[in-house]
């Protein structure tokens, strides 16, 4: 029996602006409780951006939830 899984997928591109700033994470830990998402999106061979989406306050006219 397969298990469904639950995921949001996006109803319209994300756009980050030029000149976003990333700070430097080393040696930070996070941990997620309940309700959120993540994708990793591949910037080359090397490097992958991970988002974190959390769905206490989702943008409904930006996600979708769907179900595998």
């Amino acid at each position: 029996m397969k298990v469904k899984t639950r995921k949001l997928r996006l109803k319209q591109d994300l756009i980050i602006s030029k000149g976003t700033e990333f700070e430097c994470i080393d040696g930070n830990k996070t941990e997620w409780i309940e309700g959120n998402y993540e994708a990793n999106i591949a910037l080359n061979n090397d490097n992958t951006m991970r988002i974190v989406v959390n769905t206490d306050s989702l943008p409904r006219d930006k996600f979708e939830v769907v179900e595998d």
